[in-house]
């Protein structure tokens, strides 16, 4: 389990995302707002299946990063390309799968910078995961040509219309972890200073 201190350790989200991930969830209007940089250990927003509503997603707070023994350190990230089949992972994959929303995720070069990444022309990326535990876990996957000069894996970033096949369709869900990730654009975190207002 070397990977709980590896990639994708920090994103970001903005109330922009989070009014874009809203059209595909109900959200309840009691949810706190977790805003600017997310870390793990932190909350955020997971999108997961609704109970008794077959179509439907909800929203809901949950922290980055599961505790699944207690002297092991959280596990942030799960290898998309052996989640299924993991002991550890395989039973949430396909009963607890999950959808983390953020404006960008960030990414840290050899030389320790941190560089920001985001869909273009889009305030929102959807990362695929799962939640257990009121924990949640981002599967990450090889890293496409955007990525790779920075990083060699990234998250399994979904596009807006597989954000419900991912969630509600396992043999779906099974195929997207075999998908390149959408094209990133990529800058220096320093000109990513979270909004907060």
């Amino acid at each position: 389990m070397k990977e709980a201190a590896a990639m994708c350790g920090r994103f970001q989200m903005t109330p922009e995302a989070w009014s874009a991930a809203s059209r595909l969830a109900s959200i309840p209007s009691f949810i706190e707002i977790p805003l600017g940089f997310i870390y793990p250990g932190t909350l955020s927003l997971v999108l997961t299946a609704a109970e008794n509503h077959p179509d439907s997603l909800t929203g809901e707070l949950a922290k980055f990063g599961w505790k699944w023994k207690a002297d092991r350190p959280l596990q942030i990230n799960a290898r998309s390309e052996t989640a299924w089949t993991s002991p550890l992972f395989g039973p949430h994959m396909r009963h607890d799968r999950a959808v983390i929303p953020a404006s960008c995720f960030f990414e840290w070069t050899p030389a320790k910078e941190m560089i920001s990444c985001r869909e273009p022309e889009s305030p929102v990326l959807y990362m695929a995961g799962f939640v257990t535990d009121g924990s949640f876990v981002i599967l990450t996957t090889k890293a496409n040509d955007s990525i790779r000069d920075i990083h060699h894996r990234m998250p399994l970033v979904l596009r807006e219309d597989q954000v419900t096949p991912w969630i509600r369709d396992e043999a779906a869900a099974r195929r997207m972890t075999d998908l390149t990730p959408p094209e990133m654009i990529t800058r220096p975190a320093l000109f990513e200073q979270p909004r907060l207002f």
